[in-house]
């Protein structure tokens, strides 16, 4: 990951809470590790619980290292200041080619939920991702699902507290 994720402040808090989450499986597994190297004969050989623990290990260590990266690169974004130009914390309504309107809350970086109305997407998403720090009537191709779509920004909107 090269570079800096815009998170909110709920989004970062998030990153530090999967870390911990990722520590407490670890040790976890390092507990029931030293178990199956006891029960399971000649500590490594043979022993699948042992080497299936291990990977899980190894795992959780990747996790862990990825984690940390993504908190260690994280700039706190706060909530927009500017209605003028869409940022993380707007709603935005796209047009799409075919008429249809969409509405989507323009996330920070992890803190996508596409169960909620109007879905939360990911700045990065390529739906959004060209249309960030634009304004209204911008209009760009963007390829989605396979097809390019012309889409138009054609309101910025504040999410209601």
């Amino acid at each position: 990951m090269a570079g800096t994720v815009k998170v909110t402040r709920n989004g970062y808090n998030k990153l530090v809470l999967r870390k911990k989450e990722f520590f407490d499986q670890l040790k976890k597994v390092q507990g029931k590790k030293g178990e199956a190297a006891e029960v399971g004969g000649n500590v490594w050989h043979d022993n699948f619980a042992f080497e299936e623990l291990g990977r899980q290990e190894m795992m959780l260590n990747k996790k862990i290292a990825d984690v940390s990266l993504q908190i260690n690169s994280a700039e706190i974004v706060q909530h927009p200041v500017n209605d003028q130009l869409l940022q993380i914390g707007h709603i935005a309504v796209f047009e799409f080619d075919d008429g249809e309107e969409r509405k989507y809350e323009i996330a920070g970086f992890g803190e996508s939920d596409l169960s909620i109305n109007p879905p939360k997407v990911e700045y990065l998403a390529p739906v959004v991702k060209k249309f960030i720090g634009t304004e209204i009537n911008t209009s760009f191709k963007v390829e989605i699902g396979g097809k390019i779509r012309g889409i138009t920004l054609i309101e910025i909107l504040r999410k209601e507290a």
